[in-house]
């Protein structure tokens, strides 16, 4: 075995270095130690009332299966000709929670039902496998209030019973291509629209897995999050003030002290 060779000059002079820096890092932190914490208090102190002044909002969703169509079924709980349906069976109930007050009677329909389309989504929810995952959705809505967020979602499923004839209407022709146009000498005519018919009518077109409850916790603000981001700006904004003051100070000692400076 080698004997163990001292550590060269070198090599510490880096290390020395390194460590000299931490120390005046930390000698600078401790020197205005009260400007640090109060400039990370303030930050918090105003994420407090960001927080507490910011208008609580509440959630209430649905999950669906899209047996058959989904994208046509999807695309009509996105729109407006849904969202009109909504606000004429709900009409007060959504003044003050989607829209102001007095709007239901000045604004035109049109107005009312793109505005409430701000307030819901349709996401695709992952389940099943991942080819059947484009069939599973989630439906929510949000408000301030948790009982028209529910009623909002409970009013958009119900809307879907106006859209069973459309899709009935396709799977029938659908059906009856496949029993007669393809093999028409199987049987009549009749008899094929009479069997794809009957195939359409008894078609499960969505399934409702999860009905929509009020919401127990408001989804908005996230207290944890926004307190984490203050925290976090908090501290980045203390460095910048203690070390800003220290270099102004450095400046104005230079300054008034010209030996002061590097040699």
């Amino acid at each position: 075995m080698q004997p163990h060779e001292p550590e060269s000059k070198v090599d510490a002079q880096p290390r020395a270095e390194s460590e000299g820096r931490v120390w005046e890092v930390l000698r600078v932190l401790y020197r205005h130690r009260f400007l640090f914490l109060a400039v990370f208090a303030s930050i918090l102190v105003v994420t407090a009332i960001l927080t507490a002044a910011w208008e609580r909002q509440y959630e209430s969703s649905a999950t669906l299966v899209l047996t058959d169509e989904p994208e046509i079924t999807k695309a009509w709980l996105e729109s407006r000709q849904a969202a009109e349906l909504v606000v004429e069976e709900l009409g007060l109930r959504l003044e003050g929670p989607v829209f102001p007050g007095g709007a239901n009677a000045s604004w035109p329909a049109e107005k009312k039902a793109s505005e409430l389309l701000g307030h819901i989504s349709v996401k695709r929810k992952a389940a099943f496998g991942p080819a059947s995952n484009e069939r599973v959705v989630l439906f929510t809505a949000k408000t301030p209030d948790p009982e028209v967020s529910r009623a909002i979602v409970a009013a958009f499923l119900g809307t879907l019973g106006e859209l069973r004839p459309l899709l009935e209407d396709l799977t029938r022709q659908e059906a009856f291509d496949r029993y007669y146009r393809e093999n028409p000498s199987d049987q009549s005519e009749a008899e094929a629209e009479r069997r794809a018919d009957n195939y359409a009518r008894q078609r499960t077109y969505w399934l409702v897995l999860d009905e929509p409850a009020p919401a127990l916790s408001p989804s908005e603000p996230r207290v944890v999050f926004n307190f984490a981001v203050g925290a976090v700006g908090g501290l980045m904004a203390a460095f910048v003030a203690v070390f800003g003051v220290d270099w102004i100070r450095g400046q104005r000692r230079r300054s008034g002290n010209p030996s002061a400076g590097p040699r």
